[in-house]
C-alpha cells in the first residue's frame, strides 16, 4: 500500500499515489517544504462544489482524480525531466503575458487536447476543468476577475517520476484590495505539453476566500 494515497497519480492497480515525488528546494526553503507536506496530507479532505452534475450523495464530492487516464494507457514512458521543466517554465511566462492581456493561441499550444485542470473551493473560478477550450476559458475567467491585475512569481520547483511542480506565490487587486498566496502546483506534462494540473493552495481556506470576493 502506497503511504502517500493522496497524490496525483495512479498506479498500476488505479490507486492515486506517487511514492517518487522528489522536492528540490533550497535550504532557505525548508519551512515551505514542510508546509507543502502538511498541504499535501490535508488535501486528502479537500470537497468540491458538485458543479458538473455528478454527486456523491452530499452534493459535493472530493478533489479530482485524472478521468481520462485508461487501464491501458496508466504506464507512461519515463518523465524527461528536461523537457518537462522548460516546457512548465515556459508556461509560467506565456500565461503570465495572458494574464496581463496577452494572446491566448501560445498558452493553447502548450496543452494537450485532452488537458485537465484541478482548482478545490467554493470561489467562482473552483472546479474541474476537461480539455483545452474549458481550460483556456477557466484561465480567461480567472484574468477577468482580476481585471488582468493576476501576477504568478514562481518560487521552488518540486520533481517527480511522472510530475514537475512548482510553488507559486501570487498576487492580484481584487475588489480594491491587493491580495497574496501561494500554492503547490503539479503538472502532468508528456510530449512537451501539459496534461493536467491539480493546483493545491497552501492556505485553501485564504484562497477561496479571496477569489470568492472576485466579480466579473
Amino acid at each position: 500500500m502506497c503511504p502517500k494515497p493522496w497524490l496525483p497519480h495512479v498506479d498500476g492497480a488505479g490507486v492515486p499515489c506517487d511514492c517518487a515525488l522528489v522536492v528540490v528546494l533550497p535550504a532557505h526553503a525548508h519551512s515551505e517544504r514542510i508546509e507543502a507536506e502538511h498541504l499535501l496530507e490535508r488535501s486528502r479532505t479537500w470537497r468540491l462544489p458538485d458543479t458538473r452534475g455528478a454527486s456523491s450523495g452530499s452534493g459535493v464530492r472530493t478533489l479530482a482524480q485524472p478521468s481520462t487516464l485508461k487501464p491501458d494507457s496508466v504506464t507512461l514512458p519515463g518523465l524527461d525531466r528536461e523537457q518537462a521543466l522548460q516546457t512548465l517554465d515556459e508556461l509560467h511566462e506565456i500565461l503570465g503575458a495572458f494574464y496581463v492581456g496577452g494572446a491566448a493561441d501560445p498558452v493553447r499550444e502548450l496543452l494537450s487536447e485532452e488537458v485537465e485542470w484541478h482548482v478545490p473551493g467554493h470561489s467562482p473560478i473552483a472546479g474541474d476543468y476537461y480539455g483545452s477550450e474549458e481550460v483556456m476559458a477557466y484561465f480567461a475567467k480567472r484574468r477577468d476577475l482580476a481585471r488582468s491585475t493576476f501576477r504568478m512569481h514562481p518560487q521552488d520547483t518540486l520533481v517527480g517520476t511522472e510530475h514537475v511542480g512548482v510553488l507559486t506565490d501570487g498576487t492580484a487587486l481584487i475588489a480594491g484590495v491587493e491580495h497574496a498566496w501561494t500554492t503547490l502546483g503539479p503538472h502532468r506534462i508528456y510530449g512537451g505539453r501539459i496534461t493536467a494540473c491539480w493546483l493545491l493552495p497552501l492556505d485553501p481556506i485564504a484562497f477561496d476566500s479571496i477569489w470568492s470576493q472576485a466579480r466579473e
